[in-house]
């Protein structure tokens, strides 16, 4: 069977704009695992100063704790809902409309909830000591939760999140 000439330029066209468009997607998967790689390096290279983060939290919780509105706050549940903002577990600290996590502070420790939109929890760590949660939230999102504790801007969240 012959085919028309302009069903085969049609053709050829559709095979080079697929080509073009692996190629693109083949690039664009390079430099999103050399981003990967370049921030699990940063990460690596930046944990000592996340663990020293993370021991500032902790001593921030347990001296919040401490003081008569911290032990009246947390009379009224099980935990207190301390911040949010976006993801800080994944690569990079994810700033896609829709991700959100909480901090939350108890007597064990401090508790890392995520999710996306309306979904509900998608990802909850407990954390007990400084260390494990260096290993799991990354170095921006960490430095937030310190600037929040430095600035005091953490009491009007604390406030805006555990008022009925």
């Amino acid at each position: 069977m012959e085919m028309p000439n302009d069903f085969k330029k049609q053709l050829n066209e559709m095979k080079l704009q697929d080509k073009k468009e692996n190629e693109e997607e083949a690039k664009e998967e390079r430099l999103n695992k050399q981003a990967f790689e370049t921030h699990v390096k940063r990460e690596a290279r930046l944990y000592p100063d996340k663990v020293e983060m993370c021991r500032k939290i902790f001593l921030w919780k347990d001296e919040f704790l401490q003081t008569e509105e911290g032990k009246g706050l947390f009379k009224r549940g099980e935990s207190i809902w301390v911040t949010s903002g976006r993801w800080g577990h994944e690569f990079p600290e994810d700033n896609t409309f829709g991700c959100w996590s909480r901090i939350y502070i108890d007597k064990r420790g401090i508790e890392y909830k995520s999710g996306y939109r309306s979904m509900g929890f998608m990802q909850c760590y407990q954390f007990t000591t400084p260390e494990e949660m260096a290993k799991k939230l990354g170095h921006l999102y960490l430095k937030s939760i310190c600037e929040k504790i430095d600035k005091k801007v953490i009491f009007e969240d604390i406030i805006k999140f555990n008022s009925n």
